[in-house]
């Protein structure tokens, strides 16, 4: 949020517009030097652990840095080299190579941050993955202002460069706190595992896949945008995707966090049907809660989080987040599949995904302009769930408990409500306020109440007790 405010007051939507662009490219070059497997580190990681296998740990974390470090490297020197003829493709302009090559020196520690981030998470250790996010990010902060305040543009830029190398030094240094009490993870004499390397790799290919399949669309529908209307209107595109990552994607990886290695520990089929219906129920909850709040007091949103410039992108801030509702209901059940060991029909999935995001962008753009954007997200996330849904429902059996089907629709119609026939006036907010007690009437059960109920009065007691 500090982020985006100090970028849109001093940049405004060209500034923010360029470097979301040159944001995305890095982090797909990042997706690239992994491999994609940051994935099978906390399968593999949680696995062993669980098994009290100390020693495949530690010959698995030194075989996937070896193999990252060498793949950053490679990396590095081809976006160099090519830093032109890339500039002129995703930026339109081949003399702005030289933003490329700013963002490129930070790539391997950018990769080395979420390698050891993944480790954190395979070992459950979300007070460690959740401290270095946020150090990381306040380092960032305070390092942004004076940057840009000095030298604008060149300095927002060279940002992203000092926030990888704070990021990597801060979780490195949690990385070697944690190893010590763990496994000898820092040992230099462990050996290369090709064993090991091809079974993570299995899970590596299909996140790579997966992963980069997004990463390449959302480049090549920013680069749509900057083609058909300029850097400008990008960033009035990113104001809507930022407002969408600051609550969705937050949900989203929560969540996963928790649920992704918990999934991986299962044996039984039953319980990881289990597991994805509680996955389901509480990313549902909070998404429709977030959404709902969110379109209620968008321009609000918008001048708080950016500045009166931006404000165009309440127009379609609506349609952008209906697409995020679908996305919640997809991504619950598919966060599964890597733990299933289903990576053809996790890679088929978003790659479908991503060729129909692009292919109806690329049809709508020219016609409706950032709309017809933001309509391709909706569609393709629509897609995004079924194809999930009906996959789980084929391979394993999977159905939604009768309570998450009311949650469903439920919450279809709030947000379809607030989206297409919400008036921001007092007779409005009266309708909408309403529906949202029903919403929450209909769908939180007896025990859900008194769970919440019961935790309300434990945080009262311990604001009092202080």
């Amino acid at each position: 949020m500090g982020k985006n405010k100090i970028l849109a007051l001093i940049l405004g939507p060209y500034g923010i517009g360029l470097i979301s662009q040159l944001n995305n490219f890095n982090l797909l070059l990042s997706n690239f030097a992994s491999f994609g497997m940051n994935a099978g580190v906390v399968r593999y990681v949680s696995k062993y652990n669980t098994q009290n296998r100390a020693k495949e740990i530690s010959i698995l974390m030194t075989t996937v840095l070896r193999v990252i470090v060498i793949a950053s490297a490679v990396l590095l020197l081809f976006g160099m080299f090519y830093a032109k003829k890339i500039a002129g493709f995703i930026l339109g302009d081949v003399k702005l190579y030289g933003f490329l090559i700013i963002v490129l020196i930070g790539l391997p520690f950018f990769v080395l941050y979420n390698f050891y981030r993944s480790f954190f998470r395979g070992l459950l250790k979300i007070n460690y993955y959740v401290t270095v996010g946020i150090l990381s990010s306040v380092a960032g902060l305070l390092i942004l202002f004076p940057l840009v305040y000095a030298f604008k543009l060149y300095g927002a830029i060279w940002h992203l460069t000092f926030y990888a190398v704070l990021s990597f030094i801060i979780a490195y240094y949690f990385y070697k706190k944690l190893s010590a009490n763990h496994v000898n993870i820092l040992a230099t004499t462990e050996r290369f595992d090709s064993e090991i390397f091809k079974e993570i790799a299995k899970f590596g290919l299909a996140s790579l896949l997966a992963g980069s399949s997004t990463l390449v669309a959302l480049l090549l529908v920013r680069t749509l945008i900057i083609t058909n209307s300029g850097f400008h209107h990008q960033g009035i595109y990113q104001a809507v995707f930022a407002i969408s990552a600051m609550s969705i994607q937050v949900i989203i990886e929560a969540i996963g966090t928790y649920s992704f290695p918990t999934i991986s520990g299962l044996t039984l089929i039953p319980e990881v049907r289990k597991e994805i219906n509680k996955t389901f129920r509480l990313a549902l909850f909070l998404a429709t809660a977030s959404i709902f709040g969110l379109l209620i007091v968008k321009d609000f949103v918008v001048l708080l989080l950016f500045s009166s410039e931006f404000l165009p992108a309440t127009q379609i801030l609506g349609l952008q987040l209906f697409g995020d509702f679908f996305k919640v209901i997809g991504w619950s059940m598919g966060v599964a599949l890597l733990p299933l060991k289903r990576l053809k029909a996790f890679v088929a999935i978003d790659v479908i995904w991503s060729v129909l995001f692009v292919s109806i962008a690329y049809k709508l753009i020219p016609i409706f302009g950032l709309k017809g954007a933001v309509l391709a997200y909706l569609f393709s996330y629509l897609f995004h769930a079924a194809a999930n849904y009906l996959y789980l429902r084929k391979t394993i059996g999977f159905g939604l408990l009768t309570k998450n089907f009311r949650l469903l629709v439920s919450s279809a119609v709030l947000l379809a409500f607030v989206v297409f026939f919400f008036e921001p006036s007092l007779q409005g907010y009266f309708l909408a306020g309403l529906l949202f007690m029903m919403w929450v009437v209909f769908t939180v059960t007896r025990e859900e109440f008194k769970t919440i109920n019961h935790s309300l009065r434990m945080i009262k007691n311990k604001l009092f007790s202080k």
